[in-house]
């Protein structure tokens, strides 16, 4: 690679480019291109793709859209730029202790769990009650 940075070349590359956006494949070999690298080994592609990809992410220039393409961010409104990842959490990805334990009930419900009216399993339940 010469002097120029990866980023650099992929601003190039998508500032040259008649479409508003652009697949990170054809960012890569755009980038392969103007650099003047296409006879790389396997293993030398697999570090550049992913020093390419952490730069475009890191680097406020560029933004990554709802469609999974990259384009130059000031191109674009942040509507199309802001992806809402709120639902990216599943629930099942949360431990049960940092539920509601409401949330948590009405979920062993559904799944045909028996929850008794206090909120515990069978097992759960304790066997006995002590008076303070």
């Amino acid at each position: 690679m010469t002097s120029k940075s990866l980023t650099d070349y992929a601003y190039e590359v998508l500032s040259e480019s008649k479409q508003e956006s652009m697949t990170f494949q054809d960012i890569f070999k755009g980038v392969l291109e103007k650099a003047g690298d296409t006879n790389l080994d396997e293993q030398e592609v697999k570090k550049l793709l992913a020093k390419l990809y952490t730069q475009l992410s890191i680097d406020g220039r560029f933004a990554i859209l709802k469609d999974s393409t990259w384009g130059i961010r000031s191109r674009f409104s942040f509507d199309k730029t802001y992806i809402d990842t709120t639902e990216a959490y599943l629930e099942e990805e949360i431990p049960e202790e940092d539920r509601d334990q409401e949330e948590v009930n009405e979920e062993k419900e559904e799944n045909g769990e028996l929850v008794n009216e206090e909120g515990f399993e069978d097992e759960d339940k304790p066997t006995e009650e002590f008076d303070f």
